[in-house]
């Protein structure tokens, strides 16, 4: 007659078992077998033999009786080893013998070691391989606990959850990776602890083949080779994503082939650096925007890089001596603003301390308006003498005034064809003859001597005259393509340089 299975007896007896100190004994270690059945790894045991050094052994051993007086422990394997430990360090703690208590039930041999599982499940950490191992045993006894003759009511799966104290969902997870795992995998990293249960149960949905290609792709990879410990389960699924997506790829260059480039493709997109990869959406080379410079590139992409980077090396070339041509602009413009203010000052009469100590305001120890100036570098560059003069040195107005923001003020008043001393309301001062300069001392009247552009003193009704550039040809005066005399009256002029002058001649023309 069949035996109906029951778990409340079963922990009752192994709770018995624990708890029974009538029952314990002092036996021999010598006469202590571990049990050939027991899956658990002995970790930790110099840790435990100095606990249990110190403060005595916590817990006797569970064991039952074998053949010739000896006994074969159920539950207490680690503390056996630890035992041995201490004794083999020539310690007399254990001469007595080990507390021990000793089962003398009649039980199958199949129930006994689902009693020493149960024992053990609450006493140990276990690592994810033991949980495996311990699962697939349970599973084992149960069916042969079934071939002598229990019933299971319900499913085995149900039954040894129970028993395990882990979920069905667990199990399945946990069958995938004993099963479906490749075995060098297995034995060697999952078994060892080496690879953590997530990665496992990802690599163990992929083909053995996958599986091994992934992990020497994480291990080998160009920038920071991991370990499998340390591989994260997103890498598995990621990795074969691209290795299916590749394998649909064919190459546009060579008649639709499949590519040939796939495994540089997936050495670059999975090279371990932080960096920007730019297969990393697995590209073919022809299309992708960084093939010139990428490593991994196609081989039959490699005349099409070197042309690119001939036309980039040209362009950069191009740049750089519009960039050179405008750095000389600017450096002429500091030297003729430099030796222009070197003239005016003399003109002046005046040093270029004096010109300062007449804009201070005596409010401060210095004053924020005050022009920067050195009479050295007037003395130079007035005779074009210094050649240590840069674009970005400071004009001798403010001291961080340089030549672009003097070129955007002339931009702006050329824009709206004003000088600057209209734009910024300064009533026009008399022009004093300078040194080297074949101008008057004073406005001129009457008509000029040819045809051009001139800064003139127009007359616009107000109570002030005002400052305009206007154009003479042929005799008559206009301004914006106008006659003045519709806007206003010129009642003197003065000469523009040359430089305003082809100004002047470029815009007519582009009108």
């Amino acid at each position: 007659m069949a035996n109906k299975f029951d778990l409340s007896e079963l922990i009752k007896d192994v709770s018995k078992l624990d708890t029974a100190r009538q029952q314990i004994q002092y036996l021999s270690l010598d006469l202590l077998d571990p049990d050939p059945e027991n899956f658990y790894s002995l970790d930790g045991l110099e840790e435990l033999a100095g606990s249990i050094e110190m403060l005595g052994l916590q817990q006797p051993l569970l064991v039952r009786p074998a053949k010739d007086g000896r006994y074969i422990v159920i539950s207490g394997h680690r503390r056996r080893a630890a035992i041995m430990l201490i004794r083999d360090g020539g310690s007399d703690q254990f001469t007595d013998g080990v507390p021990c208590i000793v089962d003398m039930s009649a039980a199958s041999a199949a129930l006994q070691e689902l009693k020493l599982i149960m024992a053990n499940a609450d006493t140990r950490k276990m690592s994810s391989a033991d949980q495996n191992q311990q699962a697939a045993r349970i599973e084992d006894l149960l069916r042969q606990l079934s071939d002598e003759g229990f019933t299971f009511p319900g499913r085995l799966r149900d039954w040894a959850a129970k028993l395990s104290g882990m979920s069905r969902t667990k199990l399945a997870r946990l069958k995938v990776i004993r099963e479906k795992l490749d075995k060098d995998l297995l034995e060697q990293y999952y078994n060892t602890g080496k690879l953590n249960e997530s990665v496992a149960y990802e690599l163990a949905q992929r083909p053995a083949a996958m599986q091994r290609r992934i992990c020497e792709a994480y291990t080998t990879r160009r920038f920071n080779p991991g370990t499998l410990e340390h591989m994260p389960a997103y890498f598995v699924s990621e990795y074969e994503e691209a290795v299916q997506k590749l394998a649909k790829m064919s190459c546009p260059v060579k008649d639709g082939c499949p590519c040939t480039n796939q495994d540089r493709i997936l050495e670059k997109r999975f090279d371990g650096s932080w960096t920007y990869k730019p297969c990393s959406q697995n590209h073919c080379c022809a299309n992708c925007d960084e093939f010139t410079n990428c490593r991994s590139r196609c081989p039959m992409m490699d005349a099409k890089a070197k042309a690119e980077r001939d036309k980039k090396r040209e362009a950069s070339r191009e740049a750089k001596a519009l960039e050179n041509a405008r750095k000389e602009a600017d450096v002429q413009l500091v030297e003729h603003v430099w030796a222009r203010f070197g003239e005016a000052l003399r003109a002046a009469g005046m040093t270029d301390k004096e010109l300062r100590d007449s804009l201070k305001t005596g409010e401060r120890h210095y004053n924020e308006f005050e022009i920067y100036m050195a009479k050295d570098r007037i003395e130079a560059l007035e005779d074009f003498s210094c050649t240590d003069v840069t674009g970005n040195e400071s004009l001798p107005f403010y001291y961080s005034f340089k030549a672009d923001d003097a070129e955007k003020l002339r931009r702006i008043a050329d824009a709206l064809d004003v000088s600057l001393d209209w734009l910024f309301c300064r009533e026009s001062a008399a022009r004093t003859n300078v040194s080297g300069s074949d101008t008057e001392a004073a406005w001129r009247t009457g008509d000029p001597p040819a045809d051009g552009r001139y800064l003139c003193l127009v007359d616009l009704g107000l109570t002030t005259y005002s400052e305009q550039r206007c154009d003479y040809r042929g005799g008559e005066w206009s301004a914006y393509g106008r006659p003045i005399d519709d806007m206003f009256t010129v009642k003197a002029w003065w000469p523009l340089p040359p430089d305003r002058q082809i100004f002047a001649k470029e815009e007519d023309d582009d009108r």
